[in-house]
Protein backbone atom coordinates (compact mmCIF):
# COMPACT_ATOMS: atom_id res chain seq x y z
CA UNK A 1 0.00 0.00 0.00
CA UNK A 2 1.05 3.56 -0.62
CA UNK A 3 1.51 6.13 2.12
CA UNK A 4 -1.69 6.99 3.98
CA UNK A 5 -3.54 10.27 4.21
CA UNK A 6 -2.02 13.27 6.01
CA UNK A 7 -2.61 13.33 9.75
CA UNK A 8 -3.45 17.01 9.60
CA UNK A 9 -3.74 19.96 7.25
CA UNK A 10 -3.08 23.59 8.14
CA UNK A 11 -3.75 26.72 6.02
CA UNK A 12 -0.47 28.31 7.08
CA UNK A 13 0.34 30.65 4.20
CA UNK A 14 -1.41 32.95 1.74
CA UNK A 15 0.75 31.74 -1.18
CA UNK A 16 3.39 29.11 -1.92
CA UNK A 17 5.57 27.91 0.95
CA UNK A 18 9.32 28.13 0.28
CA UNK A 19 10.67 27.45 3.78
CA UNK A 20 9.50 25.86 7.01
CA UNK A 21 10.78 25.42 10.57
CA UNK A 22 9.36 24.41 13.95
CA UNK A 23 10.18 24.77 17.63
CA UNK A 24 11.09 21.78 19.79
CA UNK A 25 7.44 20.94 20.57
CA UNK A 26 6.19 21.27 17.02
CA UNK A 27 3.44 23.60 18.20
CA UNK A 28 4.94 26.67 16.52
CA UNK A 29 5.67 26.67 12.80
CA UNK A 30 7.58 29.38 10.94
CA UNK A 31 6.50 29.63 7.31
CA UNK A 32 8.29 31.61 4.58
CA UNK A 33 7.04 32.49 1.12
CA UNK A 34 7.29 34.87 -1.84
CA UNK A 35 7.43 38.64 -1.54
CA UNK A 36 8.99 38.51 1.90
CA UNK A 37 6.05 36.65 3.43
CA UNK A 38 6.92 35.29 6.88
CA UNK A 39 4.39 33.93 9.36
CA UNK A 40 4.50 32.15 12.68
CA UNK A 41 1.60 29.71 12.93
CA UNK A 42 0.11 27.89 15.92
CA UNK A 43 -0.21 24.27 14.81
CA UNK A 44 -2.65 23.63 17.67
CA UNK A 45 -5.24 26.01 16.22
CA UNK A 46 -7.40 23.15 14.90
CA UNK A 47 -6.76 23.88 11.24
CA UNK A 48 -7.61 27.57 11.47
CA UNK A 49 -4.12 28.65 10.50
CA UNK A 50 -3.93 31.35 13.16
CA UNK A 51 -0.64 33.17 13.18
CA UNK A 52 1.34 36.38 13.24
CA UNK A 53 3.02 38.10 10.31
CA UNK A 54 6.65 39.24 10.55
CA UNK A 55 7.41 42.05 8.12
CA UNK A 56 10.83 43.11 6.90
CA UNK A 57 11.98 40.97 3.97
CA UNK A 58 11.24 42.22 0.46
CA UNK A 59 11.82 39.00 -1.49
CA UNK A 60 11.35 35.24 -1.16
CA UNK A 61 12.11 33.86 2.31
CA UNK A 62 14.29 30.88 1.40
CA UNK A 63 15.31 29.45 4.75
CA UNK A 64 14.15 29.55 8.38
CA UNK A 65 15.32 28.39 11.80
CA UNK A 66 13.28 28.57 15.00
CA UNK A 67 14.90 28.18 18.42
CA UNK A 68 13.77 25.14 20.46
CA UNK A 69 11.92 27.37 22.93
CA UNK A 70 10.29 29.32 20.10
CA UNK A 71 11.58 32.70 21.27
CA UNK A 72 13.99 33.46 18.45
CA UNK A 73 13.87 32.98 14.71
CA UNK A 74 16.35 33.28 11.84
CA UNK A 75 15.38 33.93 8.25
CA UNK A 76 17.32 34.12 4.99
CA UNK A 77 15.91 35.79 1.91
CA UNK A 78 16.52 36.50 -1.75
CA UNK A 79 16.69 40.16 -0.75
CA UNK A 80 20.31 39.32 0.31
CA UNK A 81 19.64 39.74 4.03
CA UNK A 82 19.58 37.42 7.01
CA UNK A 83 17.38 38.53 9.89
CA UNK A 84 17.17 37.69 13.58
CA UNK A 85 13.70 38.02 15.11
CA UNK A 86 12.35 38.35 18.63
CA UNK A 87 9.26 36.15 18.37
CA UNK A 88 7.61 37.39 21.57
CA UNK A 89 7.88 41.03 20.52
CA UNK A 90 7.22 40.21 16.85
CA UNK A 91 10.06 42.38 15.65
CA UNK A 92 13.34 42.12 13.82
CA UNK A 93 16.22 42.84 16.18
CA UNK A 94 19.10 42.45 13.73
CA UNK A 95 19.55 42.72 9.96
CA UNK A 96 22.68 41.10 8.55
CA UNK A 97 23.90 41.45 4.98
CA UNK A 98 27.15 39.50 4.47
CA UNK A 99 26.14 38.16 1.04
CA UNK A 100 26.47 39.81 -2.36
CA UNK A 101 23.52 37.85 -3.74
CA UNK A 102 20.44 35.98 -2.51
CA UNK A 103 20.74 34.31 0.91
CA UNK A 104 19.39 30.78 0.54
CA UNK A 105 20.22 29.01 3.80
CA UNK A 106 20.67 29.89 7.48
CA UNK A 107 21.40 27.98 10.69
CA UNK A 108 22.25 28.93 14.28
CA UNK A 109 25.77 28.50 15.60
CA UNK A 110 26.96 28.53 19.24
CA UNK A 111 28.92 31.78 19.53
CA UNK A 112 31.90 31.67 21.85
CA UNK A 113 32.21 27.90 21.52
CA UNK A 114 28.76 27.06 22.90
CA UNK A 115 28.56 25.33 26.25
CA UNK A 116 25.76 25.08 28.80
CA UNK A 117 25.77 28.72 29.88
CA UNK A 118 25.81 29.95 26.29
CA UNK A 119 23.03 27.58 25.30
CA UNK A 120 20.83 28.60 28.21
CA UNK A 121 21.45 32.29 27.58
CA UNK A 122 20.50 31.81 23.94
CA UNK A 123 17.16 30.32 24.91
CA UNK A 124 16.25 33.15 27.27
CA UNK A 125 17.32 36.45 25.75
CA UNK A 126 18.02 37.48 22.13
CA UNK A 127 21.23 39.35 21.34
CA UNK A 128 20.93 43.12 21.40
CA UNK A 129 20.30 44.79 18.03
CA UNK A 130 22.86 47.42 18.97
CA UNK A 131 26.42 46.44 17.96
CA UNK A 132 27.95 48.23 20.94
CA UNK A 133 25.74 46.59 23.57
CA UNK A 134 27.29 43.88 25.77
CA UNK A 135 25.86 40.36 25.52
CA UNK A 136 23.05 39.53 27.98
CA UNK A 137 24.20 37.91 31.24
CA UNK A 138 23.81 34.18 31.72
CA UNK A 139 21.08 33.12 34.17
CA UNK A 140 21.95 31.46 37.45
CA UNK A 141 20.49 28.08 36.47
CA UNK A 142 22.10 25.87 33.84
CA UNK A 143 20.11 23.40 31.70
CA UNK A 144 19.54 19.93 33.19
CA UNK A 145 22.45 17.55 32.52
CA UNK A 146 20.19 15.44 30.29
CA UNK A 147 19.36 18.37 27.99
CA UNK A 148 21.27 18.40 24.69
CA UNK A 149 23.50 21.36 23.94
CA UNK A 150 21.80 24.10 21.97
CA UNK A 151 23.38 25.69 18.88
CA UNK A 152 21.59 28.96 19.59
CA UNK A 153 24.37 31.29 20.61
CA UNK A 154 25.26 34.76 19.32
CA UNK A 155 26.54 33.50 15.96
CA UNK A 156 24.90 32.10 12.85
CA UNK A 157 25.87 30.47 9.58
CA UNK A 158 24.43 31.51 6.23
CA UNK A 159 24.96 30.53 2.62
CA UNK A 160 23.68 31.85 -0.66
CA UNK A 161 23.77 32.25 -4.36
CA UNK A 162 27.20 33.90 -4.15
CA UNK A 163 28.65 30.50 -3.21
CA UNK A 164 30.03 31.65 0.16
CA UNK A 165 29.24 30.39 3.66
CA UNK A 166 29.56 33.09 6.30
CA UNK A 167 29.77 32.91 10.05
CA UNK A 168 28.31 36.11 11.49
CA UNK A 169 28.34 37.41 15.05
CA UNK A 170 24.88 38.98 15.36
CA UNK A 171 25.49 41.62 18.08
CA UNK A 172 28.51 43.12 16.29
CA UNK A 173 27.43 42.13 12.74
CA UNK A 174 31.01 41.00 12.09
CA UNK A 175 31.18 38.30 9.40
CA UNK A 176 33.86 36.02 8.01
CA UNK A 177 33.81 33.53 5.16
CA UNK A 178 34.29 29.97 6.39
CA UNK A 179 33.74 28.25 3.04
CA UNK A 180 33.71 29.07 -0.66
CA UNK A 181 32.18 26.52 -2.99
CA UNK A 182 34.20 25.39 -6.02
CA UNK A 183 32.92 26.53 -9.43
CA UNK A 184 30.28 24.41 -11.17
CA UNK A 185 31.84 21.75 -13.36
CA UNK A 186 30.08 23.11 -16.43
CA UNK A 187 31.88 26.46 -16.03
CA UNK A 188 35.39 24.94 -15.93
CA UNK A 189 37.12 24.08 -19.16
CA UNK A 190 39.43 21.02 -18.89
CA UNK A 191 41.88 22.64 -21.33
CA UNK A 192 42.33 25.91 -19.47
CA UNK A 193 43.56 26.26 -15.89
CA UNK A 194 42.77 29.99 -15.96
CA UNK A 195 39.06 29.21 -16.24
CA UNK A 196 39.09 27.77 -12.72
CA UNK A 197 40.19 31.05 -11.19
CA UNK A 198 37.78 33.06 -13.35
CA UNK A 199 34.69 30.93 -12.72
CA UNK A 200 32.30 32.03 -9.98
CA UNK A 201 31.62 29.71 -7.04
CA UNK A 202 28.65 27.37 -7.29
CA UNK A 203 25.52 28.68 -5.59
CA UNK A 204 24.95 27.22 -2.12
CA UNK A 205 21.48 25.70 -2.00
CA UNK A 206 21.43 24.35 1.57
CA UNK A 207 23.55 23.92 4.69
CA UNK A 208 23.48 21.85 7.86
CA UNK A 209 25.45 22.78 10.98
CA UNK A 210 27.20 20.02 12.94
CA UNK A 211 28.16 22.15 15.92
CA UNK A 212 29.19 19.09 17.94
CA UNK A 213 32.14 18.56 15.59
CA UNK A 214 32.47 22.21 14.49
CA UNK A 215 31.53 21.36 10.90
CA UNK A 216 29.17 22.84 8.35
CA UNK A 217 27.82 20.67 5.54
CA UNK A 218 27.00 22.50 2.31
CA UNK A 219 25.08 21.55 -0.81
CA UNK A 220 25.53 23.36 -4.13
CA UNK A 221 23.19 23.79 -7.06
CA UNK A 222 23.75 21.11 -9.69
CA UNK A 223 26.22 19.16 -7.54
CA UNK A 224 25.22 15.75 -6.12
CA UNK A 225 28.01 15.87 -3.52
CA UNK A 226 27.94 17.36 -0.03
CA UNK A 227 31.02 19.14 1.28
CA UNK A 228 32.02 19.76 4.90
CA UNK A 229 34.15 22.62 6.20
CA UNK A 230 35.48 23.14 9.70
CA UNK A 231 34.19 26.30 11.40
CA UNK A 232 36.95 28.19 13.27
CA UNK A 233 36.66 28.30 17.05
CA UNK A 234 37.37 32.02 17.17
CA UNK A 235 34.37 34.22 16.43
CA UNK A 236 34.49 36.84 13.65
CA UNK A 237 36.27 40.08 14.41
CA UNK A 238 34.55 43.42 14.02
CA UNK A 239 37.76 44.70 12.43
Amino acid sequence: ALLGSPASSLPAARASVFSLASDATGDLLAVGGPGGALRLVDARASGRGEGADFRGHSDVVRSLALSPCGRRMLSASSDRTVRLWDVGQRRCVCVLAPHTDSAWAVAPWPGGGGGAASAQRAGVAPPSPRPSAPPPPAPALAPPPSAPASPWGDDLLSAGRDGVVYRTHAPSRAAEAVAVMPPPRSSVSPSSSSSVAAAAPAACSALAADFGRSLVWVAAMGDPSLRAWRVPAARPSAG
